[in-house]
């Protein structure tokens, strides 16, 4: 805050035995003070677009976590091992078998 000095205060600056600086930051905490907590919700703290952009990164963060801690599904059955395709679909050659159906995972 800069503003000039009344006469007044520079009187009072001396008696004090403060600097300029400190004097006009005192004036700038007790104007703080002054104001209604209503005046100081008036007046907007941020702007939307940091908050857009705050809250788009933060979600962004917690999407990337969650997948990177979600645990991998695992394949009833067999582990580590691949299984035929004749296991998993119908024969190729012919008609003649039943396939299993409905097993879960394929």
């Amino acid at each position: 805050m800069t503003r000039k000095l009344l006469p007044y205060e520079h009187d009072l600056i001396q008696q004090l035995g403060v600097t300029e600086d400190e004097y006009l930051d005192f004036l700038a905490v007790q104007f703080d003070y002054t104001r209604t907590p209503e005046q100081k919700l008036a007046t907007p703290q941020n702007s939307e677009l940091a908050v857009f952009i705050v809250l788009t990164v933060v979600g962004i963060l917690f999407q990337v976590a969650s997948v990177l801690l979600m645990p991998k599904p695992e394949i009833p059955g067999a582990k580590n091992q691949r299984r035929a395709r004749e296991q998993r679909f119908s024969p190729r050659l012919g008609f003649n078998s039943s396939q299993e159906l409905g097993q879960y995972g394929d």
